[in-house]
């Protein structure tokens, strides 16, 4: 699959391709990070992590996207109302990462 960015680069996404298999591994990062905070500091509940995680992605889109939030829902596979309730939840503006108009 394909998908077109604002600035006319591709980004192509296969199952088997070098950019699953780098989301697996910072997936695995993720994981051991975790598990490294919870043993050698503070137990950290998983939802917290996980929604930080969550608007950390949601922002990164936005920007990648510069702010179109069509666009940014449509790369994270995610209907447009299902992303405009987690950027909502919190509380990102997708506004701030638009061009300005010239």
């Amino acid at each position: 699959m394909n998908k077109i960015f604002p600035s006319g680069e591709n980004l192509e996404i296969e199952r088997d391709g070098f950019l699953f298999k780098k989301l697996q591994k910072e997936r695995e990062k993720l994981i051991k990070t975790y598990i490294k905070i919870c043993v050698e500091k503070e137990p950290v509940p998983l939802k917290l992590f996980i929604d930080e995680i969550e608007k950390e992605l949601l922002t990164q889109i936005l920007k990648l996207a510069q702010g179109n939030q069509r666009l940014a829902s449509s790369l994270l596979k995610m209907k447009p109302n299902t992303f405009n309730v987690k950027i909502k939840k919190y509380n990102i503006d997708s506004l701030k990462f638009k061009l300005p108009d010239f």
